[in-house]
């Protein structure tokens, strides 16, 4: 499938917000290995991938972004490209039916896992929200409201 570049959030047609051209210039000067491994169809595929999870996951606070809004969006998505070639991105996150595990003198208890948001395929990638700030008008935290 062919990149089209656009702002995913209002534009049906745009599947990634950044170029495979742009993608590569960001990520080249970092001198990052995976990427400069990868073929182009794979990080095409990649970059489609993290841009798709990137507008479906996130709470924007606005969907009509700037140009400059773009270009920093495009670089959350080419960072996030790179773990999705190795991690599937829409995976659910482990969480734990339990918080707490007791047998005889042994205890176990977990810390809460339901948060979403900044995770995806079990791992957590809290370097996006300082790039994007001002952005996001939360974090995608859900939680479950239970009556007592």
């Amino acid at each position: 499938m062919p990149l089209i570049v656009g702002n995913l959030l209002t534009d049906p047609a745009a599947n990634s917000f950044i170029s495979l051209a742009d993608a590569d210039a960001y990520l080249g000067a970092e001198a990052n290995a995976p990427w400069s491994a990868a073929a182009p169809q794979a990080k095409e595929a990649a970059l489609i991938n993290a841009s798709r999870w990137l507008s479906a996951s996130l709470v924007w606070c606005d969907t009509a972004l700037s140009d400059a809004d773009l270009a920093r969006v495009g670089h959350v998505s080419a960072r996030l490209a790179v773990e999705a070639l190795t991690v599937d991105l829409w995976a659910s996150e482990a969480v734990k039916d339990a918080k707490r595990y007791k047998a005889g003198s042994v205890e176990v208890e977990y810390q809460d896992t339901s948060r979403r948001g900044g995770a995806a395929g079990g791992k957590r990638f809290p370097w996006m929200f300082p790039m994007l700030r001002g952005l996001l008008c939360g974090t995608g935290v859900q939680r479950d409201v239970v009556r007592r």
